[in-house]
Order: C-alpha cells, then sequence, then structure tokens
C-alpha cells in the first residue's frame, strides 16, 4: 500500500461528535421513546437505569472501565441511540476501534441517511484495514476495505458536494488499487476545494499517472 492511504486521520473526533451529537441526542429521545410508548405502551426503562449505573464512571472519565458495559447496553438495546452515541463518545477518548466501529453502526440504524456517520465509519474501517495489512492480514485487510467501500459510496451519493467525503472515497478506492476511481474522486475533490492538500499530494504521487 502507498503512504497516501496509510495516513489515516486520527482517531480523536469528539469535537465532531459534539456537533453531531447534540443534534442526533434531541432527535433520538424524543424519537425512542415515542417509538417505546406506540409499540410497548410504556416509556423506556432501560435507558434511565443504564445511565444512573454508570454515571460516575463517565463522570470520573474512567473511559476505558464503562466501555465492556456500554457494548453490552449498545448490543442488547440496538435501538436506543441515547446509548450508541454514549458508546461511541467514550469509545473515541478511550481510542478503542472495535467499539467506534460499533457505535458509529448502531448510530446508523437511526440516521441511515447521515453522510458524515458514513463518511467517519468509513475512515475508521480503512484505518483499520491499513493496521491490518501492515501485519500482513491480507484478508482481514480486503474485508475492511471493501466494508469502508460501502460506507464511502454511500456517504457520497448522499452528499456528492462533500470535498472531505470525495477524499475518503478516494482513498478507500487507492487502497483497494482502484486506482482509476481513486484518481476521478480525488479530481473532484479538487474541483470542489482546489485548495484540498490531500487531493493534491495524492495526484501527484501515487496517482501521477492516472
Amino acid at each position: 500500500m502507498t503512504q497516501v492511504t496509510r495516513r489515516a486521520r486520527p482517531i480523536d473526533r469528539s469535537a465532531q461528535l459534539f456537533v453531531v451529537g447534540n443534534v442526533l441526542l434531541a432527535v433520538l429521545l424524543s424519537g425512542g421513546i415515542a417509538h417505546s410508548v406506540i409499540s410497548d405502551g410504556r416509556p423506556p426503562k432501560i435507558r434511565v437505569g443504564f445511565a444512573d449505573t454508570h454515571r460516575h464512571l463517565i463522570d470520573t472519565r474512567k473511559h476505558a472501565e464503562i466501555i465492556p458495559d456500554l457494548q453490552t447496553a449498545a448490543s442488547i438495546n440496538f435501538d436506543d441511540g441515547v446509548t450508541q452515541l454514549q458508546l461511541l463518545s467514550t469509545a473515541y477518548k478511550a481510542h478503542d476501534t472495535d467499539s467506534i466501529v460499533l457505535g458509529l453502526r448502531g448510530l446508523l440504524n437511526h440516521a441511515p441517511d447521515d453522510s458524515e456517520l458514513h463518511g467517519e465509519l468509513a475512515t475508521v474501517l480503512l484505518g483499520i484495514g491499513h493496521a491490518e495489512d501492515a501485519l500482513r492480514h491480507a484478508e482481514d485487510a480486503l474485508r475492511h476495505f471493501e466494508d469502508a467501500l460501502v460506507h464511502s459510496s454511500v456517504a457520497v451519493r448522499l452528499n456528492p458536494d462533500s470535498s472531505r467525503l470525495q477524499i475518503t472515497q478516494g482513498a478507500v478506492m487507492l487502497a483497494l488499487e482502484r486506482n482509476q476511481e481513486a484518481a476521478a474522486s480525488y479530481r473532484k475533490a479538487l474541483e470542489l476545494n482546489p485548495d484540498s492538500e490531500p487531493a493534491q499530494r495524492a495526484l501527484k504521487y501515487p496517482l501521477k499517472n492516472y
């Protein structure tokens, strides 16, 4: 693989998550409670109890300690968007990649048309794939690259005018050695943002001849 594709973005996304989270939190709280009332005839019970039980760990920033419980809660109560968001935020702070993926997939269950979530998941999966590739786990790397492609493609389809998402798509294509398509994505990114350094670097090398 090339140096361009190995430069995955840092795992700390707290600032981006804060913006996305504020919007999702209000929607998911109202939507989740309404769904529970309509389908079960009562408000949800798991959400409140779970939050109370682990409030101390969250407040004291013991992120690594709370993640296993958050993973369990997110898996059992997959329709609880608040728990998914809590898992994702904590996982980023703890740099727990597997939990980041789980949290992003959980949030996409609630917001399947969110291009930013798809793009973020593609970026994380791309980073996992490069890590597997560095360890010479070719099959695992390919699986993560192909999964990243699914989400980057959806992200670009939902928001084709995002230079950042076009760059993500280009990086995924490059990881899969689909250089012609990678170059097309990077060129589109440059059209949208002529100052994009990642796109400029990619088209200068290793996609100079594409």
